[in-house]
């Protein structure tokens, strides 16, 4: 396959502007007209920096770029089976978190939180819950800032659309995923100070449940499956500690070690020692890898 420029044939452009709209950027009015303009080029610049390819020139789309955009376009397929164990309820959920639709390129990462709380099993409790506000008395409604909770017998409850751009991580909320796993847990095993105590609780959790912990993990392969799907790519694992220093247990020793090590071992995910805002990096004693970070 080789480079475009303006005078290459008319069907071999057309090809590479579909192959763009197959990865859901946008060619405007005109589509895929067979004619490298203003809005070709510019979904070229943003193909190319989404999947870290070479950028195209204002004369020449270069092979690489169209070699790349056609496998991705080609390696988009139907979407994976969600896990069986998942509920979805963006439906009846309390919507006052949800925020505007973002495109799927601009998802590349999952914020695991911990929930700091028993959440049970009832759906309501995470996705429309009414309960009397202590001080007004009046009753209010509320439910998961996150996209998705898992409960202690591993159930998947969705409460938000995968796209939509919702409040749970602060400066990492615009390009992620959030995923909330119930429990209430220690910053770093073992150490009571690190422990956030919710009222009426007298012990942390030892960790999240067998259930839980296969259950996050098929979680998290399911996105990565989705994101592929929508031509994205599922890069990151971030901590909620990572985008604000008053979340410095979330989601805890346990929950790391425990689901997410594994599972960005197995898909290939990183995490950046970059935080945001006030936010914290991962320690080592989440992450031995993470040579000389404190808690």
């Amino acid at each position: 396959m080789k480079e475009l420029t303006p005078t290459s044939d008319k069907g071999a452009i057309r090809d590479f502007q579909l192959d763009l709209m197959a990865l859901g950027y946008d060619l405007g009015h005109w589509g895929a007209d067979g004619i490298i303009g203003r809005n070709t080029r510019d979904a070229a610049h943003d193909a190319a920096s989404d999947f870290l390819l070479p950028h195209p020139t204002k004369s020449v789309m270069p092979a690489e770029l169209v070699i790349g955009v056609r496998e991705r376009a080609q390696a988009i397929s139907s979407e994976p089976l969600a896990p069986a164990q998942m509920q979805d309820l963006t439906s009846s959920a309390y919507p006052a978190w949800r925020r505007e639709e973002r495109a799927w390129r601009d998802i590349d990462s999952v914020v695991f939180h911990q929930t700091a709380a028993r959440m049970g099993e009832d759906p309501k409790r995470w996705s429309n819950h009414a309960f009397k506000h202590p001080k007004t008395g009046q009753i209010v409604r509320s439910a998961l800032k996150a996209h998705v909770g898992v409960t202690e017998q591993g159930k998947i409850l969705q409460i938000h659309p995968w796209r939509t751009f919702g409040w749970h991580a602060q400066r990492l909320s615009s390009r992620s995923i959030g995923i909330e796993v119930s429990g209430t847990f220690e910053g770093v095993i073992g150490q009571r100070s690190t422990w956030w105590r919710p009222p009426g609780v007298s012990q942390p959790d030892q960790g999240p449940s067998a259930a839980q912990v296969e259950s996050t993990k098929a979680l998290v392969r399911y996105l990565a499956g989705l994101l592929k799907s929508k031509g994205a790519q599922l890069r990151y694992a971030w901590a909620h500690r990572q985008s604000s220093s008053d979340r410095r247990s979330d989601p805890g020793e346990a929950v790391w070690k425990q689901i997410v090590l594994p599972i960005s071992a197995e898909l290939g995910l990183t995490t950046p020692r970059q935080t945001f805002g006030d936010g914290l990096p991962v320690p080592e004693s989440w992450d031995p890898t993470q040579t000389g970070v404190p808690y």
